[in-house]
């Protein structure tokens, strides 16, 4: 690992305490930050009107472990909009969710999310996010959804009539496929369509016996056809040349 900050007031073994260390694993990045809470950095420089370090800090600790560049630096107010899924059956209830973050990164808990989407069939609805008690910041919404198609979703965040950001978001409705509806082995259905096509069929457990029933079933077939030669041009022409070749070589060699 690599050590990034230490104590120099405390020592282990003769070095000085760890307090931030990070390290890089496979295609992963881990930290670990070893100080007390760092919201008292944020509440004590802005009592006295300076900047803190902490939504920096934060923020570039995140960015570095989720080993990937931001377009938007942190304290830039903006929105992020999520679906519970991207997948929908017509009929079920689409859980909508959005991050809203303000001025100076600091989380907006007073904005407001209007919702706008639009899906097939000239299929329009309109409405806003409710804030979340127990989650700082997100806004939730829920939508059923019964016509078959894509729809996209364009949200828009505000704070004192302020646009903070938009963001937009698409989902798909579609009924499910028959194939998905029984995934079981249909040997009944299996062994009718071997019967059908001349074959068999055979259950995992006694595949074995395949190769048996291949061989077994193996068969050598023989077939004879008969050919009159008697009148064929290029055979009589043959015959006529061995003929003159013999009487040739026998006249040569005095054999005659």
């Amino acid at each position: 690992a690599t050590v990034l900050a230490v104590n120099p007031l405390r020592k282990l073994g003769g070095d000085d305490l760890p307090v931030l260390v990070v390290q890089q694993f496979g295609k992963g990045r881990a930290a670990a930050f070893a100080a007390d809470t760092t919201w008292r950095w944020y509440a004590r420089l802005q009592g006295l009107g300076l900047e803190s370090p902490y939504v920096k800090f934060w923020g570039q600790v995140v960015r570095w472990l989720a080993n990937r560049g931001l377009k938007e630096r942190l304290t830039e107010p903006g929105i992020q909009l999520f679906a519970d899924k991207a997948y929908y059956e017509p009929g079920q209830t689409v859980s909508i969710s959005a991050s809203v973050q303000g001025e100076g990164g600091k989380i907006a808990t007073e904005a407001r999310v209007a919702l706008h989407i639009v899906g097939p069939r000239s299929y329009v609805k309109d409405l806003t996010l409710t804030p979340l008690a127990d989650r700082r910041g997100e806004y939730m919404g829920e939508v059923t959804v019964s016509a078959s198609g894509e729809y996209q979703l364009r949200a828009t965040a505000s704070m004192e009539n302020n646009l903070l950001g938009e963001a937009k978001l698409k989902f798909m409705v579609a009924k499910p496929l028959k194939e998905f509806d029984c995934l079981d082995l249909n040997e009944e259905l299996l062994k009718e369509l071997a019967a059908e096509t001349g074959g068999r069929y055979y259950p995992l457990a006694s595949i074995g016996q395949l190769t048996a029933s291949l061989q077994a079933r193996q068969q050598v077939k023989r077939v004879y056809k008969e050919k009159e030669l008697w009148n064929t041009p290029g055979l009589f022409a043959l015959f006529v040349a061995l003929i003159s070749i013999e009487w040739l070589l026998r006249k040569r060699w005095q054999l005659t």
